[in-house]
């Protein structure tokens, strides 16, 4: 299972959303941040993330993605550029 896999056009990007997600994905701990790099850059699978952890199933690897992305949310919603994308 691949999860969040998906292509964007470059030209669509939005660069400073970009970097205040970098800056935000900067103040997660070292764990967190690691789960978000392999499921998101490296494009690993839960299977792989669970292997690469240590730890027994997918399952717990998908539980520890959802919760650094929690983290993520929290850090974006309180960065002091995000009013400046609620409406898009």
């Amino acid at each position: 299972m691949m999860p969040f896999s998906y292509e964007i056009k470059v030209e669509e990007t939005n660069w400073e959303m970009v970097d205040m997600v970098i800056e935000c994905i900067a103040t997660l701990d070292e764990a967190d941040q690691r789960v978000l790099y392999e499921i998101f850059y490296d494009k690993n699978t839960y299977e792989t993330l669970a292997n690469n952890l240590g730890i027994k199933a997918k399952s717990h690897a998908w539980r520890k993605t959802q919760q650094a992305m929690d983290k993520l949310k929290k850090a974006i919603l309180e960065h002091p550029s995000s009013g400046k994308f609620n409406n898009k």
